[in-house]
């Protein structure tokens, strides 16, 4: 892929900029980021094990609060912790390929967390507004799941299509690079904002 040098729309001769945090800092927020992924890959895990582990718990709703759980868990385990890294070092040391997944992992665990929580509205109004009306089944809820990863998955492809790395000497940036233009330039990418 062709890059200029005026990729983030600066001039080569602009001044160097120092990124680094005073240690007492870095390790505040390295704690705090620690805690906050900890917290929320347990806490997830926990609840997809307690549903999944009891038949009882097996309700419409439920499904649903796992399939909201794993796309939680997934974004705090494989977007989450990298993107902290490179926000602390202003560096990006994990690759090309992992910029692209990271970037997509993050757009398609907001979509299936929304879509997930509107398939709950949805259902929690059908049983309200017709509460003798058998209930949504297995089957079709698991069908609901996979049809909003699906769709989710469909809205992140972008990113792994135009995510990519590019080495400034000093340190690698993670930056999408679209057809039209660099990140910040780029009337695909206000689009594509926009519509998540």
């Amino acid at each position: 892929m062709h890059h200029s040098n005026n990729v983030f729309g600066l001039q080569s001769s602009a001044p160097e900029i120092n990124f680094n945090l005073p240690l007492w800092r870095r390790t505040l927020w390295t704690i705090l980021f620690m805690c906050m992924v900890v917290v929320a890959s347990v806490g997830n895990l926990v609840v997809i094990w307690i549903v999944l582990a009891n038949k009882r718990m097996r309700t419409v709703t439920n499904y649903f609060l796992v399939n909201l759980s794993i796309a939680d868990a997934m974004v705090s385990t494989l977007n989450v912790t990298f993107n902290f890294t490179y926000m602390l070092n202003v560096d990006w040391p994990f690759g090309n390929f992992y910029c692209k997944i990271s970037q997509f992992v993050a757009i398609l665990s907001i979509c299936a967390s929304v879509f997930t929580l509107m398939a709950i509205s949805i259902d929690r109004y059908m049983a309200i507004m017709n509460p003798l009306s058998p209930r949504m089944g297995r089957t079709a809820t698991l069908c609901t799941a996979a049809i909003i990863w699906t769709v989710g998955s469909i809205i992140s492809s972008p990113m792994l299509l135009f995510f990519t790395t590019y080495d400034l000497h000093d340190r690698v940036v993670c930056y999408a690079e679209w057809p039209d233009g660099p990140t910040n330039h780029s009337m695909l990418e206000h689009v594509s904002i926009r519509r998540n």
